[in-house]
């Protein structure tokens, strides 16, 4: 917001500051991160769908790693996702089994209602149990972001 009107109504500053804090949290310089930061702050407001739709986006951006969306379909896309999470196990023992829960339950959410997207992690899920879950799992997607030894580290943006 370059200037604010002089003459504004009383409720313009309360809602002026609350969204440059939105847009000092969540407009970072690498798309993977802002996804991250803006399902962080969903889950806060426990609008847990969301929350999980836009950290399947970090986990798609950080996999893509700085590759253009708009030239690839959902096929290379997810090809992508599953190529790149396969050599994870090497470098963490858990962290792949964590990011395909991430893809998983952002589907199950998309697309519950339809039987093949209920598969062995999603079909016991609650939405106490996503929410519980989804700290960890964003921590997960985190390290794999920034851990120096990440295969899947998050190159800086100049």
């Amino acid at each position: 917001l370059k200037r604010t009107p002089e003459e504004s109504p009383a409720w313009f500053p309360d809602i002026l500051s609350k969204l440059l804090a939105f847009h000092h949290e969540i407009g970072l310089s690498n798309p993977a991160e802002t996804y991250l930061a803006l399902a962080r702050r969903l889950a806060r407001n426990r609008l847990i769908g969301q929350a999980y739709l836009a950290l399947d986006e970090a986990l798609i951006e950080t996999v893509l790693g700085g590759r253009d969306r708009k030239e690839l379909d959902w096929d290379e896309i997810r090809g992508s996702i599953r190529e790149r999470l396969t050599g994870l196990g090497d470098w963490h023992p858990w962290m792949q089994e964590d990011l395909w829960k991430i893809h998983n339950c952002r589907n199950f959410i998309a697309h519950g209602g339809r039987k093949e997207s209920v598969g062995p992690s999603t079909s016991r899920l609650k939405s106490e149990d996503m929410h519980q879950n989804f700290n960890g799992l964003s921590q997960s997607l985190e390290k794999v972001m920034h851990d120096p030894a990440s295969p899947l580290r998050l190159q800086k943006v100049s």
